[in-house]
């Protein structure tokens, strides 16, 4: 099936607007995370070097395997897991080129990656650090995460692609939420953050 990004509409632009760079925003820690990982402008090093491989394997790959995450998204990512440098990290649904950028922001991990219910057998002994659920239909994605939620550490970070497709995935994003201690909605994806020490907080960011 083709996968279509979702298009933040200018009423949902305007209404997100005045959440841009951690307006609003009193906990340093979550401004720290908004301003410096979520919309953090500066141009990576990593950046030409991936777009370069990005652009010599298309010729191998479909279609999908390019364009399943915008470029913005492939980039956040890679801040995602510089900022996190995971240990472990768990990436969901087919393979797609922001496995390049996952990679590159830590190159030294144990890297897993889950396809179907049948996979999350390899998980069973494991301490998660950074899980990516990307975007697919079903119930998959809610699937590996319960299974994965006793495994993640104060630490962890989750990151959920799609959050806003459908109301399906705003009603999921919802439960997730709940588990979390602290959530960044930033309209392509989600992130969470367990962290008890620091008050629950649901934060909208124009991304």
């Amino acid at each position: 099936m083709k996968r279509k990004h979702v298009k933040i509409t200018p009423l949902v632009w305007l209404r997100r607007f005045r959440k841009r760079r951690g307006y609003g925003v009193h906990s340093p820690y979550a401004f720290d995370y908004i301003t410096r990982v979520c919309n953090e402008t500066a141009p990576y090093y990593k950046y030409k070097e991936l777009k370069t491989e990005e652009k010599s394997l298309r010729s191998l790959m479909d279609k999908q395997w390019a364009t399943a995450e915008s470029s913005k998204v492939k980039r956040l990512l890679f801040r995602l897991v510089n900022r996190a440098q995971p240990l472990t990290l768990v990436e969901t649904g087919p393979d797609t080129a922001a496995t390049l950028y996952i990679k590159a922001a830590k190159e030294q991990m144990d890297m897993h990656h889950i396809y179907q219910e049948e996979d999350l057998k390899d998980l069973a002994e494991l301490q998660i650090d950074f899980l990516y659920l990307r975007w697919q239909e079903g119930t998959f994605m809610e699937q590996v995460f319960q299974y994965c939620l006793d495994k993640l550490a104060p630490h962890s970070v989750v990151a959920v692609q799609g959050i806003h497709r459908s109301h399906t995935m705003e009603a999921l994003w919802e439960r997730m939420k709940n588990e979390g201690v602290l959530s960044f909605d930033l309209y392509d994806i989600g992130i969470l953050h367990f962290d008890k020490t620091y008050y629950k907080q649901n934060y909208i960011v124009n991304f």
